[in-house]
């Protein structure tokens, strides 16, 4: 019987005590419902609210979603790169880099696409050669640079 009246106090104990919350509360730019008489669909776009602040003298609020501020955003983008060539790509042991003047002493980055930067580098020349054979075959963007560190354009490129 003891145990009987623990059980139902600790259910009462529990059911009193609101730690987390099953649904987040959303900050939502759109929603809706679809029906087809056996089935609900309820969808909403926004994000998890993660603060609000309001002012006590007014109805005013402020809420707030996931702060994203440390993105960094990259395009590829090779509006002024049509002087440069790269070859072969896809690459198996080497990736030559071709150019003319316009990005002699720049740079190259390399990135995986988890955004690690695998390998960097000087261009000095017209013909830069980069050896490959020791990368994982998979997708990479080399980003290159010229002297003033302007990025001079983005190119995917595969290793076999």
């Amino acid at each position: 019987m003891i145990k009987i009246i623990l059980f139902a106090l600790l259910l009462t104990c529990i059911s009193c005590i609101n730690a987390q919350q099953i649904f987040p509360d959303l900050e939502c730019s759109a929603s809706g419902t679809l029906s087809n008489g056996t089935t609900n669909l309820y969808w909403t776009i926004g994000e998890t609210i993660i603060a609000t602040l309001k002012t006590p003298s007014s109805s005013v609020s402020l809420t707030s979603g996931f702060n994203q501020n440390k993105y960094v955003i990259t395009a590829l983008s090779n509006n002024l790169s049509r002087n440069i060539k790269l070859y072969p790509n896809p690459a198996n042991d080497m990736l030559i880099i071709q150019s003319d003047n316009t990005i002699k002493n720049g740079r190259f980055q390399l990135f995986d696409l988890n955004g690690k930067m695998v390998k960097e580098g000087d261009i000095q020349n017209d013909i830069t050669k980069i050896s490959c054979s020791e990368w994982t075959p998979a997708m990479y963007l080399l980003k290159i640079s010229n002297a003033s560190n302007s990025v001079f354009g983005t190119f995917k490129i595969i290793k076999l």
